[in-house]
């Protein structure tokens, strides 16, 4: 609670320096839309009720992960157009590997990761610095840099809930009835700071997530190193870059069979059959095999953290048009009106245009768009 406090607080210490119209940007990693209510989170609940609170959340792109929305947050374009299809991926024309959590364990992955050959797309706070405005960014996924001066745009990144999801899931042992009152309580330091400073008449404030969550069921995880022993793949995005086309074939229908004899909640796409409608596949970055879980189910590619029978931890990945996928979208500040709930779910990307608005930048082309996001706007806001 102290550290996540003091992380806060050096981040307001620039966003309230001065009095420009701002945008504060703050993502709570796999805060599912529905989570937002007032026996987890009082402070946030209260607040949203007088704020722009898009009750049904907002849609995350395709393959619901942490660093392909979070920059789809920031640039406005989807998983095919920005590049970033997974948490972890090989990128077969490069022979590199993008790994920004170093979950590979290879020297200067991280490092690599982070710079700008991986992605495409041009993010809020490189519009805005351009522009002749200061941008902040504090542990975003994809884009951390800050700035020791007063800043027009900040955004600010919280690993939880999702790390305690990922463990200990909804139920288990009270552990994501624990961090949902830290998140609280640390949200309820930020509304208390906005008064302190006087600082509600100029701060934008948009809270969302990367994505939701849905429990694991008991018997509906795979394990492909299991089904197919000496199978090449990338932890948590779901796709097999096989060896050869002849370990193609045969790992093609160990899943397929593995499947459908055990009753799994799941589909398997050869990457050209991949709908297009999902806007994910980005050229030698989506293996030949894909696995996509359903509802309830869950796909790794080495069993380290989870067993087959694993029905206490959550997870995401799912299609994003799933209710549990959704993320939480509440707004509030100058720009935006009081008390209303607005049913509609727009999609993240839409994020990327509201904000330029906002910030009365000329920004690029994208895939987001104004409409029904923009139903948060008062009507003095300009489009």
């Amino acid at each position: 609670m102290i550290r996540l406090l003091a992380l806060l607080a050096s981040a307001l210490s620039l966003i309230f320096a001065n009095s420009v119209q701002k945008v504060l940007l703050i993502s709570f990693d796999g805060f599912r839309h529905d989570c937002l209510n007032d026996t987890f989170v009082p402070n946030i609940h209260r607040w949203a009720r007088n704020s722009s609170w898009f009750k049904n959340g907002v849609e995350s792109q395709r393959i619901t992960m942490t660093a392909p929305n979070h920059l789809s947050i920031v640039t406005g374009l989807r998983e095919s157009e920005h590049g970033i299809v997974g948490n972890f991926f090989y990128d077969e024309e490069k022979e590199q590997v993008f790994d920004p959590y170093n979950g590979t364990g290879r020297a200067g992955v991280v490092e690599d990761s982070e710079t700008a050959k991986w992605f495409r797309g041009d993010p809020i706070w490189c519009v805005n610095q351009r522009q002749g405005g200061q941008s902040a960014v504090f542990y975003w996924p994809v884009g951390d840099f800050e700035t020791a001066r007063a800043v027009g745009v900040e955004a600010r990144y919280i690993a939880e809930p999702d790390s305690t999801l990922h463990k200990r899931g909804f139920y288990y042992d009270g552990s994501f009835a624990k961090v949902m009152s830290v998140l609280d309580e640390v949200f309820g330091y930020l509304q208390d700071q906005l008064d302190v400073r006087e600082r509600r008449n100029d701060t934008n404030v948009i809270l969302t997530a990367d994505h939701g969550h849905i429990q694991i069921e008991k018997g509906q995880i795979m394990c492909v190193n299991h089904v197919v022993p000496g199978v090449q793949g990338v932890d948590y995005q779901y796709t097999v870059f096989p060896r050869n086309e002849t370990f193609a074939v045969e790992a093609y229908e160990a899943i397929k069979d593995a499947i459908r004899t055990r009753g799994l909640k799941m589909n398997v796409y050869w990457r050209e059959d991949i709908p297009s409608s999902w806007n994910y596949v980005f050229p030698n970055r989506v293996g030949r095999i894909y696995i996509e879980p359903r509802a309830g189910a869950h796909v790794v590619m080495k069993c380290k953290y989870y067993s087959v029978n694993d029905s206490a931890s959550s997870a995401h990945g799912h299609d994003a048009t799933l209710p549990d996928m959704h993320a939480l979208l509440v707004m509030d500040g100058p720009a935006f009106q009081k008390g209303v709930e607005i049913e509609e779910v727009p999609q993240n990307i839409d994020l990327y245009p509201l904000m330029g608005s906002i910030l009365g930048l000329e920004m690029p082309p994208t895939a987001g768009k104004l409409d029904p996001i923009s139903q948060a706007l008062t009507n003095d806001a300009e489009l």
